[in-house]
């Protein structure tokens, strides 16, 4: 398997093994419908006499013998050749291929020296309509002609080497469209529709005789020909199968499953191909499955996007023991997120391996059937069976692994067989433009006020095929979609979706609310189109969510009592089966599962506590933690807006994390499953009473972040991506259901950020600022004029404080409303600095009021937009 980086890029090398595709080997007797005869009419004397000889072979046990006579009888000569064709409407496809080659013998030279030469001609049907592309319509097609002079050669074997490219002009290094037949189509070679090909023996004009043209000079030879043959590689090689002995790809599987890769020189191309003997366990209750992974996390397989297709020759020598039960599938690792977040999207062929011997075919199309596809034939998929979601659609510059997978439906069963691959490659030539979608159309937005979301609608872009969809919101009127204020609430909507649910959510309270909208479409290029923007805004109610309190219960004790929590005045987070979103299986009422969750934070510490009222609480050591009762946290410690959100756990300056809130511990998924606590840990506790359950812990930041992770301070107003699955096990190593913060989490939030929704830090809804760390101790109280001022959308306010002590910093307009509360808490002795961000206030004067202690003063703001 000559798998390496020089190998997968290359086209035409000379020196390196060349795939083929025998033609015909001439070792049988001719076929007389293979080749069709034809000659100049104006000539009786021109033939070419067609027999099966064993006496002079290059290779296997025939050749075919032509006995020809060519007489030039028109000013220009003569002609006579033999053409193959496809049947019916079929045509051929050479594309994948870089020359075309046939041995031949020069047995008796031409009698009239250098007169004659060779031609071999492609006929190419691209511009005739399907129904049209009969042999009986030859003449519609463009005929590309090549020359070759080796009629005059001395006897023995040679190889005739025709270049499969368009070279503009009479040569041996390709073909050219003179124009002398054929109709004039696009111009184009095009390798993918090749309805004939001809040999043809050519004689020049220097023979012709207008005055007895049945005198014309004939020109006669014999000439053998043996292996016609296409060869080499027109598409990036992802593998040649040729030294499998001698890979060592990373094996998996479940139970005792395995695959066996060895070298046979039963090959279809160049030395050999990879003996496949495989077996599968199906130990799981989804089946079971053997597969092999090839490639590495340096660097990325050929650029797939120019190409339809990819093709695998194959030869199912010893079909699968159990009929039906396995398919075969091949699995793409695209890493278009990041190294961290492999995407993995499935192809799957469900009949070769019950299939008889042979070498065959599959040809495997390179589409996007986009995330939560079933696997089949028509392309890749990514089912969420493993990796990430990604960004819901499938890089084919982004691809550094491919996996082969024999996967078993049936539980119990054990299935074996034995499959010979060759030539894993690239294949068909995609259209790649770079023209970015036109504007969207139709954009506005309708209010659900019973569940409180607005519902985003547009029109698809017409002129499109598989173009994705980006829609912004701002809740103030949209003119730019990279302006502050406008963030991104989804993006990678597939075609003919045309409607987003914006669910709306405020701190706390319900809030009256006004959102702009507009959405943008990319196309599979990636060519993002202007965007279409709602010409009015749409009102609703942001519906009050309990926050991430900032006031931290002054008693509270990691010991499973909850009573300083419920006195505590923080809001819960309440689920249950009959107001929570229910993502997975059922629960059959209140009672059957319900839980009251507090979440708090400090600059240390993150605390958390639970109170589950179940019907039965189950754990077994035995079986998977998610099939008992626990709780997964999927948080980001960032502020979240203006988005995209993350398409999967990153790391660094914005890091996301999974948290697993299990009887026998909590666990960081992302840190390598590490155990922050275990039960027995003075700051965990996780503990069943019956069939109910508490779960009371505070974890420090600084244990959650890891590697480059930034450090977080909790700040009033931040809107951190965060969501919960709730698992719910009434029987040991049972699932019965899950509930989830998130209206969009159907057991998909351990995939992507994108399923997750949101909360609040503290009782704000944007962050009023961050406090410079006090410099010096003023003598006396001072509030500053802000600075830009005007401004738009962010301005400064500094102030002084000559002792620690309550502050509050408030925002009035002109008829004396407070829009806004800047600063509301204790704040030490010294001069502060405070952000002001006012994204969502309309142009206008603003007043704006400090009262510390004694000290009371108001400044006057000027916003322009």
């Amino acid at each position: 398997m000559k798998y390496s980086k020089l190998l997968r890029w290359f086209l035409v090398v000379p020196g390196m093994a060349f795939g083929q595709e025998v033609l015909q080997t001439f070792d049988a007797s001719l076929d007389s419908s293979y080749w069709a005869y034809e000659h100049v009419g104006s000539s009786t004397q021109t033939f070419t006499n067609l027999s099966l000889a064993n006496d002079v072979i290059k290779q296997g046990t025939g050749s075919m013998k032509v006995d020809y006579a060519i007489q030039g009888t028109e000013s220009w000569g003569g002609y006579a050749n033999i053409m193959h064709g496809a049947p019916g409407t079929e045509l051929f496809d050479f594309s994948p291929y870089t020359h075309l080659k046939v041995w031949y013998y020069n047995a008796s030279a031409q009698t009239l020296p250098s007169t004659t030469h060779i031609r071999v001609l492609l006929k190419d049907m691209s511009n005739v309509g399907e129904a049209d592309r009969l042999i009986a319509n030859i003449g519609q097609a463009e005929f590309w002609y090549s020359h070759f002079f080796i009629l005059d050669s001395q006897p023995g074997w040679n190889e005739l080497v025709l270049p499969l490219q368009d070279v503009g002009g009479q040569s041996d290094q390709g073909v050219w469209l003179p124009g002398w037949a054929g109709q004039a189509g696009n111009s184009a070679l095009d390798l993918d529709a090749i309805k004939a090909w001809k040999i043809e023996w050519s004689i020049d004009g220097s023979v012709y005789n207008a005055a007895n043209p049945q005198a014309s000079g004939i020109s006669n030879g014999t000439i053998y020909f043996d292996q016609l043959q296409l060869t080499g590689h027109a598409f990036p090689v992802i593998n040649y199968f040729d030294t499998a002995a001698s890979e060592n790809p990373s094996p998996a599987g479940t139970g005792t499953s395995a695959i066996s890769v060895t070298d046979n020189t039963t090959e279809f191309f160049e030395t050999a191909s990879a003996q496949f003997d495989w077996k599968v366990d199906a130990t799981e209750s989804f089946g079971g499955f053997t597969s092999l992974t090839y490639g590495d996390n340096a660097s990325f397989l050929p650029d797939m996007r120019g190409n339809t297709h990819m093709t695998l020759r194959y030869n199912n020598f010893l079909a699968s023991s159990i009929p039906g039960n396995v398919v075969f599938r091949i699995q793409l690792h695209e890493y278009s997120e990041g190294d961290n977040a492999e995407e993995v999207w499935v192809y799957q062929e469900s009949a070769i391996l019950d299939g008889p011997a042979g070498w065959n075919k599959l040809v495997i199309p390179l589409e996007d059937r986009g995330p939560g596809a079933f696997p089949n034939a028509e392309g890749f998929s990514n089912p969420g069976w493993s990796g990430v979601a990604g960004n819901s659609k499938l890089d084919f510059d982004k691809i550094k692994k491919y996996e082969i997978v024999f996967s078993a439906a049936q539980q119990g069963t054990v299935s074996t067989g034995g499959i010979l691959f060759d030539n894993l490659e690239l294949y068909g030539k995609r259209q790649t433009d770079f023209e970015a979608p036109a504007a969207v159309q139709g954009v506005s937005g309708v209010p659900e006020t019973t569940e409180k979301f607005n519902l985003v609608i547009w029109q698809d872009v017409p002129n499109e095929s598989g173009e994705r969809y980006t829609v912004y919101a701002s809740q103030e009127p949209i003119t730019d979609v990279a302006a502050s204020g406008v963030e991104v609430i989804a993006d990678g909507v597939v075609e003919n979706t045309q409607t987003f649910v914006h669910y709306l959510y405020n701190p706390l309270q319900d809030k009256a609310v006004t959102y702009y909208y507009a959405v943008s479409a990319s196309d599979k290029i990636g060519n993002v189109g202007e965007a279409g923007i709602g010409s009015t805004g749409v009102s609703n109610t942001a519906k009050g969510r309990p926050t991430i309190s900032l006031s931290v219960p002054a008693s509270v004790t990691i010991d499973g009592d909850l009573s300083e929590w419920y006195g505590s005045g923080i809001t819960p987070f309440v689920f249950n089966q009959s107001t929570s979103h229910v993502g997975l299986g059922a629960f059959n009422n209140d009672d059957d599962y319900n839980a009251t969750m507090f979440m708090a934070i400090d600059n240390e510490y993150f605390y958390f506590a639970v109170e589950a009222i179940d019907d039965v609480h189950s754990y077994d050591i035995a079986g998977n933690w998610y099939e008992d009762d626990a709780i997964e946290m999927f948080f980001g410690l960032y502020d979240g807006r203006p988005g995209p959100p993350h398409l999967a756990r990153l790391r660094g300056a914005k890091p996301d994390y999974a948290l697993q809130f299990r009887y026998d511990g909590l666990i960081n998924a992302d840190n390598a499953n590490r155990v922050i606590y275990n039960r027995d840990s003075t700051n965990y506790y996780f503990e069943g009473f019956g069939a109910d359950y508490v779960i009371e812990t505070k974890i420090r930041l600084s244990d959650i972040t890891f590697g480059d992770d930034a450090p977080f301070v909790p700040v009033n107003g931040t809107r951190i991506p965060l969501d919960f699955t709730i698992h719910d096990s009434d029987a040991a190593n049972v699932r019965d259901g899950i509930m989830s913060l998130s209206e969009i989490n159907n057991d998909n939030s351990w995939s992507s950020p994108r399923n997750w929704t949101y909360v609040w830090i503290g009782d704000r809804d944007t962050p009023v600022g961050i406090d410079e760390t006090p410099s010096g101790t003023p003598t006396e109280y001072n509030l500053s004029q802000n600075y830009p001022n005007p401004f738009n959308p962010t301005t400064k306010i500094k102030y002084s404080l000559r002792t620690t002590g309550q502050v509050k910093i408030e925002l009035f307009n002109t008829i004396g409303q407070r829009v806004r509360t800047l600063v509301d808490e204790v704040k030490p002795a010294g001069i502060h600095t405070l952000d002001v961000a006012v994204n969502n206030l309309p142009t206008g004067i603003y007043f704006y009021r400090i009262h510390a202690g004694d000290f009371k003063q108001t400044k006057k703001m000027l916003l322009i937009k």
